[in-house]
């Protein structure tokens, strides 16, 4: 049994999106082009997404063209920073005494 994660209490806070990465959770209900299923809209941080916050003329948030999508709530998880970072990402250095 996963937790419950109240997706509401997420919106605009950094969210991590399984297959596109992180972005910022802009929505979250119906939207008309998929009936009877709650998505999650995402303004992703980088341009892999879709849209720009809409489809097919109706608008559910805004953002950078090809930054929105718009995926089921079990692909969205709240960002933590316990993630594993790619080598490519340099922790931000806080304390001098946590030199090796």
């Amino acid at each position: 049994a996963k937790e419950e994660i109240n997706h509401r209490k997420l919106i605009g806070k950094k969210v991590l999106v399984e297959g596109y990465g992180d972005g910022i959770l802009m929505f979250f209900g119906h939207v008309e082009f998929a009936k009877g299923s709650k998505l999650c809209g995402v303004a992703l941080l980088e341009a892999k997404g879709e849209n720009d916050g809409a489809v097919d003329g109706n608008r559910y948030f805004e953002c950078t063209q090809g930054c929105g999508v718009f995926v089921s709530a079990e692909k969205v998880a709240p960002w933590t920073e316990s993630k594993v970072l790619p080598d490519s990402a340099t922790p931000p250095r806080t304390t001098p005494e946590s030199s090796e």
